[in-house]
């Protein structure tokens, strides 16, 4: 039986399944693999050229295979690298994130504690006041002291300020000295004007209103304590020598007052 030679356009033209690139992986061997199907499989009487075209397009494919396969390393690669450098950003946003939670808690911890210690301080200051008037409010005052419409604006006036009314309990006091000047109360009232000021933080406006209760009411009980508010205020405020001579005075012209047990305890305080 006679075997018919391919033609050199059959020989040119690779079959439908030598066509695109093999499977990754497979590429090179499937090439090898067919060429020495084609190799074996070829006449004898197949000339030298036809075995030359035959290799050159199997070595043709097995370099678009080699190029394609080259592709995807270097795809891959960049795929690596831009998923090393996500998981390195991730890592450093939740450590900024862990960073900024760690500082905002020990700022809460510190205003927390902060609270406490006003607080506490708001609590020994009311108690201080509260000792303080027992005495004076307690007295009978005199036939003419004061009346109905007085007494009762004084007690709508303490009432706001026990309270934590400071704001009406501020204007209350206010009106009730300028109402009742000659009333019982009306150094108590601007004492008490004082003591709101500086919880307000107005350290300098209440000075000036402790000062004015010796000065409208030289003979009030009230005096030696406003002298002694002075002399603290006045170490809040950095002046230790000012608080040093009204805190001195305090106990030279009050002695055995408890304005002057307070005046002798700060002066320790102050090293003074």
């Amino acid at each position: 039986m006679t075997v018919s030679s391919p033609t050199e356009s059959e020989m040119s033209t690779p079959s439908a399944g030598l066509r695109g690139p093999a499977p990754v992986g497979r590429g090179r061997g499937v090439f090898l693999l067919a060429l020495a199907v084609l190799v074996v499989s070829t006449p004898a009487c197949a000339t030298k050229r036809d075995v030359r075209e035959l290799r050159d397009v199997l070595v043709d494919g097995i370099q678009r295979q080699d190029a394609a396969l080259a592709d995807i390393s270097r795809e891959l690669e960049a795929l690596q690298d831009t998923v090393e450098i996500q998981s390195d950003m991730v890592v450093d946003t939740r450590g900024g994130l862990a960073r900024e939670m760690r500082q905002i808690q020990d700022q809460l911890s510190r205003l927390t504690e902060l609270t406490g210690q006003i607080q506490r301080t708001l609590a020994a200051l009311r108690d201080q006041v509260n000792e303080f008037e027992r005495p004076v409010v307690g007295t009978v005052r005199p036939p003419g002291s004061g009346g109905g419409d007085a007494d009762q604006a004084w007690e709508t006036a303490r009432s706001q300020f026990n309270r934590g009314q400071l704001g009406t309990a501020k204007f209350a006091f206010e009106g009730f000295v300028q109402l009742y000047p000659e009333h019982d109360n009306a150094p108590v009232a601007l004492y008490l004007l004082g003591d709101i000021l500086e919880q307000e933080g107005r350290l300098e406006e209440a000075l000036q209103g402790f000062l004015r209760v010796r000065e409208l009411f030289p003979t009030s009980d009230r005096v030696s304590e406003a002298l002694y508010r002075v002399g603290a205020l006045y170490v809040l405020l950095g002046d230790e020598d000012q608080a040093r001579q009204y805190l001195r005075r305090v106990i030279a012209t009050y002695p055995g007052t408890a304005a002057a047990a307070l005046a002798q305890e700060k002066l320790r305080e102050i090293g003074g």
